[in-house]
């Protein structure tokens, strides 16, 4: 079985995977290796890094089981263009302090456009359609590091990769 997200239709945009383990392969997400309908995920400003499996596959199954992979970091790599193979720089990753650190590659790299939107109107002003406020730690969305070129795209700022925006 897989580490992180099991096979299904699954959305994960803005997600930090870390310290997942599958018994052989797809440490964080896992589809089927044969093809089947009902099965795909969109991973989207997002980072996969320090989690194990057998073969060292941080996602697993074949690509076009993946509607989009895009914007995002992916230890042991993936196919696709803005998919990079890079240490995001955690603050520790040791102590599990995931939120980024100066210079991450992370920061003011993702695609404004691909934020998923407030399913559950977080800041309580009953839009549902605007992006989530804030991030895994509560703080804003989106907060430009001017010492950080804006790689993302989208209107600007930039949204940051993973689960926690970097704010200096």
């Amino acid at each position: 079985p897989p580490g992180g997200v099991a096979p299904g239709r699954s959305t994960c945009s803005g997600c930090t995977f870390v310290g997942n383990g599958a018994f052989v392969r797809g440490a964080a997400i896992g589809t089927p290796l044969e093809f089947s309908p009902n099965m795909d995920v969109q991973l989207v400003n997002s980072i996969v890094w320090g989690n194990r499996s057998v073969d060292g596959t941080m996602l697993s199954g074949d690509p076009m089981h993946y509607q989009v992979v895009a914007r995002s970091i992916v230890q042991s790599g993936w196919p696709g263009a803005t998919v990079v193979d890079v240490d995001p720089l955690f603050a520790d990753l040791a102590a599990r302090d995931l939120e980024l650190s100066a210079g991450s590659p992370a920061i003011d790299a993702g695609d404004t456009e691909l934020i998923l939107r407030d399913a559950l109107a977080l800041d309580g002003d009953d839009d549902f359609l605007e992006p989530p406020p804030s991030d895994a730690a509560g703080r804003a969305r989106r907060i430009d590091d001017p010492l950080t070129a804006d790689t993302g795209a989208g209107t600007l700022p930039a949204v940051d990769l993973g689960a926690f925006e970097y704010d200096g």
